[in-house]
């Protein structure tokens, strides 16, 4: 199994499902922030 470690910045709605920010670094150290549902990052 893959994993991939983010850190959750933010909680940006509250509606159902939540939508949260997320940052993280790939293998050459740059940074990606996302924007989904927070189920989708667990």
């Amino acid at each position: 199994m893959l994993v991939l470690k983010i850190d959750i910045l933010k909680y940006i709605s509250d509606d159902q499902p939540g939508f949260a920010e997320a940052r993280f670094k790939d293998a050459w150290d740059k940074e990606f922030m996302v924007h989904d549902k927070v189920s989708h990052f667990y």
